[in-house]
């Protein structure tokens, strides 16, 4: 099972069996959305968007090892990055808009890898012919007891979904609002009647209401959050076992906003040039611009974005509560170019997906890690106070001076 998900995912850093710290609530929720519904006329579509960083994929091998590992172990998973896959024939039928095509081409390409046995592509003409064979032929290849079926049903899971949800399928409306369905949405129609699909990605979105009235029982799997302090220190003790100061791991958490794959990226990238044990406060100092340089070219910011960047900061630096349809308080001449006809306000929402930053559905904060939006990134425009101004620790000489003064205690100051 873990060499068919590092096969086919990516960004899979750590093993299988890692234990993810934080994430059980979405574990349970998605486990219960995905569950079949007995002689039901309608798919379960289930869809999550979520910033960079938050850790999809690994939520995704994690979700795999703890609710899905028999159904795995018996090839009744797939489990696929549409970016790692992209040049896969099945992701080509998606992008030219034969959505039927491009689902039974999946399904015909994983059976044939599970199995080790070539596949007639004539045998998955459509998605109700694909779904047969591929529980025929797991059920002959590893010996699938009729019994055993219901614990073991075809379950598809999707990451990185973004290439088919920014292109419109030709053929395909939604009944009530006449919009063309999404190259995504299309996709997940074609899966048939009572099965399930999960969709994950930065801006994996689903007309949820549309699809309900229709065909499919549609949830949406809340985004995941940035870790709490608390989870982080987890993380660090039993999920990644790295040794660090407290005084060193306290500012690296803020400074990356609790997103495990920055956060994880410092721990594995700096680990291995500087030490950030014993009295490393030096060793920070030394890092800084290194992991300042790691994070900006994992998180960019566009130029359209630059000045919604800039109020996110602001109200992620205060800390009060919003919702992800709270439009972002900008001067009407800041707001940034992409909405149509210029006068939709952004939401938080809308950041988000263009993954500046991320919710936390718990505390209702909008989090943007400091260290993707330092000083030079917004050196092109003017700005009322520079982020070092409102988080000192994106400065370089401050950490040196820092460093040979008492151990950070609080979280003062960051």
């Amino acid at each position: 099972v873990e060499k068919y998900l590092h096969a086919h995912l990516n960004n899979a850093l750590d093993n299988a069996s890692m234990p993810l710290q934080e994430r059980k609530r979405s574990r349970d929720t998605l486990d219960k959305y995905v569950a079949r519904i007995t002689d039901s006329l309608k798919r379960n579509v289930v869809y999550c968007y979520s910033c960079r960083g938050t850790g999809k994929t690994q939520f995704l091998i994690n979700f795999v090892v703890e609710k899905k590992l028999k159904a795995a172990q018996h090839g009744r998973v797939i489990a696929c990055c549409c970016e790692k896959m992209k040049n896969a024939d099945w992701i080509k039928l998606c992008l030219a808009g034969d959505a039927t095509a491009g689902l039974c081409e999946l399904v015909r390409y994983h059976v044939e890898y599970v199995t080790g046995h070539v596949q007639d592509k004539e045998l998955y003409k459509t998605p109700a012919d694909a779904y047969k064979r591929w529980r025929d032929e797991t059920a002959k290849r590893f010996d699938i007891d009729a019994k055993a079926e219901d614990e073991m049903r075809p379950l598809i899971l999707l990451d990185t979904c973004e290439m088919l949800t920014g292109q419109r399928h030709p053929e395909s409306t939604h009944a009530s609002t006449r919009e063309e369905y999404t190259l995504l949405e299309a996709l997940c129609l074609e899966v048939p009647a009572p099965e399930s699909i999960f969709v994950i990605g930065c801006n994996a979105g689903i007309n949820a209401t549309t699809f309900v009235l229709t065909s499919a029982n549609v949830n949406e799997l809340s985004p995941l959050r940035p870790l709490t302090e608390e989870g982080h220190r987890l993380a660090v003790t039993k999920s990644w076992r790295v040794t660090i100061d407290e005084p060193v791991r306290v500012p690296l958490y803020h400074l990356a906003g609790g997103l495990p794959r920055l956060l994880r990226a410092a721990h594995q990238n700096l680990l291995q040039k500087v030490t950030l044990t014993c009295g490393s406060w030096d060793a920070f100092a030394n890092a800084f611009a290194e992991f300042k340089k790691t994070a900006q070219s994992r998180y960019p910011i566009s130029d359209n974005n630059r000045k919604a960047a800039y109020a996110c900061l602001l109200a992620s630096t205060t800390t009060l509560p919003v919702e992800m349809n709270t439009p972002i308080p900008m001067a009407p001449e800041w707001r940034p170019a992409g909405k149509p006809g210029g006068h939709k306000r952004w939401t938080f929402g809308d950041t988000e997906k263009s993954s500046i930053g991320a919710w936390d559905s718990t505390t209702k904060q909008f989090v943007v890690p400091p260290i993707t939006v330092t000083d030079d990134v917004f050196a092109q425009i003017t700005v009322p106070i520079k982020p070092s101004e409102l988080h000192p620790f994106l400065k370089s000489d401050v950490i040196e001076r820092f460093a040979q003064r008492s151990p950070l205690s609080s979280r003062a100051g960051v």
